[in-house]
């Protein structure tokens, strides 16, 4: 009665997969595209500004990284000079080798980094520590807040106030 339900040894990000007549394919892609769904980014060529907004809860610093590669391999990453990292609602678990990994990601990519200000959105106090030690160690061009408001304002975007709400909202 159960030979069309079978649990498979194989695990993947710790999720177990089901094989009923096929369907562990759908299983597994759709623990694939959860999984990138954790994040969002969108580029504003006509603005040279780019939003990356990491969805709620609590992300370590091994996904953060992988979500970094992701967005600075985007075709028109170039032409970005203004970024803002939305972390609102996010909970940072970083470690000392976290920092290192984080400054070779930024020395291994400075050659198309054309940045002239990078804001990191944060309403978690354990997130504003790990942000305020990784600018702290990478310097220039970096600024956090806690707020859209002072976002808007560090940014210095050549758009409305309502306008970069806008943008934002992605």
């Amino acid at each position: 009665m159960n030979r069309c339900l079978r649990i498979l040894k194989i695990t993947l990000n710790n999720t177990l997969f089901y094989e009923f007549y096929g369907i562990s394919l759908f299983i597994f892609v759709y623990t694939e595209l959860k999984k990138a769904m954790d994040y969002t980014y969108k580029i504003y060529q006509d603005h040279k500004f780019l939003i990356v907004k990491i969805n709620h809860g609590i992300k370590d610093a091994k996904r953060l990284l992988e979500i970094g590669r992701k967005v600075l391999e985007t075709e028109g990453f170039i032409d970005v000079h203004y970024t803002l990292m939305d972390y609102r609602g996010v909970e940072i678990n970083f470690t000392s080798e976290a920092f290192i990994n984080f400054a070779k990601l930024f020395e291994d990519y400075k050659h198309i980094d054309n940045q002239q200000r990078i804001v990191y959105l944060i309403d978690n106090p354990k997130s504003t520590v790990a942000i305020h030690l990784y600018i702290k160690k990478l310097g220039a061009r970096r600024e956090y807040c806690s707020t859209i408001e002072k976002a808007y304002s560090l940014l210095k975007l050549d758009v409305s106030f309502d306008e970069f709400e806008n943008l934002v909202n992605i």
